[in-house]
């Protein structure tokens, strides 16, 4: 276990010497540190957590795939929830109950992919928009 001498600062696990907190290798040694967070090009640097909590409170809405940069995905989202509301909308004021019965067909397809969404967020299969994954803690270690 790296031990902290002060804020900033570690010993090198092989040979001893203080080095930076953030560094990937001994500078002396050229021993790599098994604790330094290694920069991957396949995995997304947005953050898990964030993508998840987005997908599971405004899921429906696509606020998630703004986040992840999938635009495109977010704007079909959207686009889905404001055709069931409209539809919904339109079923009240009309008092015709096809409307209605249309938006929750349209509310729950566009729920439907949401959760769907929200499993491949959660196994650490869902990708940004570079196509990298959304990696959960520890999943790419």
């Amino acid at each position: 276990m790296t031990m902290h001498t002060q804020p900033g600062f570690k010993f090198c696990r092989q040979c001893g010497v203080k080095i930076a907190f953030s560094a990937p290798q001994c500078p002396y040694c050229q021993a790599p540190d098994p604790d330094a967070a290694v920069a991957r090009p396949d995995v997304s640097p947005k953050s898990f957590g964030t993508a998840v909590t987005l997908c599971g409170l405004f899921g429906v809405v696509g606020v998630h795939h703004f986040y992840l940069g999938n635009v495109l995905h977010g704007l079909i989202d959207l686009g889905l929830f404001l055709l069931a509301m409209a539809l919904f909308i339109t079923g009240s004021v009309t008092e015709d109950d096809g409307y209605t019965i249309l938006g929750w067909l349209v509310f729950g397809i566009d729920a439907i992919h949401s959760t769907i969404v929200f499993f491949l967020l959660i196994v650490g299969k869902a990708r940004d928009s570079q196509g990298r994954i959304v990696a959960y803690p520890g999943q790419m270690t």
